[in-house]
C-alpha cells in the first residue's frame, strides 16, 4: 500500500477499539454491523492503496465470517487480523475500486444491447459479484441494475424519437427479450407506454 493509504488504514484500525468500546452498551447485532462497516472501510483503503480488489474481497469475507461468529470481546482481534492481511498483501499498481468501476461502465456501455448480468460484468473486472455490487453503488451512486435500466431506456427513447421501428424491435435492440416486460418497465419509469411516448414526441414536433 502507498504510504498515505497505509496511514489511512492504520487510522481506521485505531477507530476499531474506540468504536467497540464506546458502543459496548448497544446490542450485539448493532455492534457487529458497525464492525462490518469498518471492515469495508479498511478494504476500500487497501484497494485505493494498490491491493488487488480480489484479495481485499477475500480478506473481508474471511473477516465477516469471524465477526459473525465471534463474541463482542473478540471483535477487535478479528478486525486487527483483517488489517494485517490487507497490509501484508502484495500491491497491484494502479488498481483501485474507481478504476474497476470505470472499466465496468465501459463494458456495460458496449454490451447493454444484449442480455447482461452483474456476475458477467464482475468477472470482466475480476471481482466477486458481491464486492463489485458494493463498490459500483458507492462509486456511481446507484446500483448496477438501475444503471443498466437507465442506459437501456435512454437508448429506447432515442430510437422511439428517431426511428420508425416497432416497439418490439426497439425492446430487442436495447436488451429486452420480452416486449411486454419492456413496456411495463418503460411505463413505470416514464409515466406513459412506449407507443404513447412516441406519439407525444411527434405531436410536440409537429407543433414547432
Amino acid at each position: 500500500m502507498r504510504r498515505g493509504e497505509h496511514e489511512r488504514a492504520r487510522a481506521l484500525a485505531s477507530r476499531i477499539d474506540q468504536e467497540i468500546c464506546a458502543r459496548s452498551g448497544e446490542s450485539r447485532a448493532h455492534t457487529r454491523r458497525r464492525a462490518l462497516r469498518l471492515a469495508l472501510d479498511l478494504a476500500d483503503a487497501a484497494v485505493q492503496g494498490g491491493v488487488p480488489a480480489e484479495r481485499a474481497d477475500a480478506a473481508v469475507l474471511r473477516a465477516a465470517g469471524e465477526i459473525v461468529a465471534c463474541t463482542e470481546d473478540d471483535l477487535g482481534g478479528a478486525m486487527r487480523r483483517l488489517l494485517d492481511a490487507l497490509l501484508l498483501a502484495p500491491t497491484a499498481p494502479g488498481q483501485s475500486a474507481a478504476r474497476a468501476v470505470r472499466q465496468a461502465v465501459e463494458y456495460i456501455q458496449r454490451n447493454f444491447r444484449r442480455s447482461l448480468t452483474l456476475p458477467e460484468v464482475a468477472r470482466h473486472v475480476r471481482l466477486s459479484p458481491a464486492y463489485f455490487s458494493v463498490i459500483f453503488k458507492r462509486e456511481r451512486g446507484i446500483g448496477f441494475v438501475r444503471f443498466l435500466r437507465e442506459l437501456r431506456l435512454a437508448e429506447a427513447r432515442r430510437l422511439l424519437r428517431e426511428t420508425g421501428d416497432t416497439v418490439e424491435a426497439i425492446a430487442n435492440a436495447v436488451g429486452y427479450d420480452d416486449v411486454h416486460y419492456f413496456s411495463r418497465v418503460f411505463t413505470r419509469e416514464m409515466g406513459v407506454p412506449p407507443g404513447r411516448y412516441r406519439e407525444q414526441y411527434q405531436e410536440s414536433a409537429a407543433r414547432e
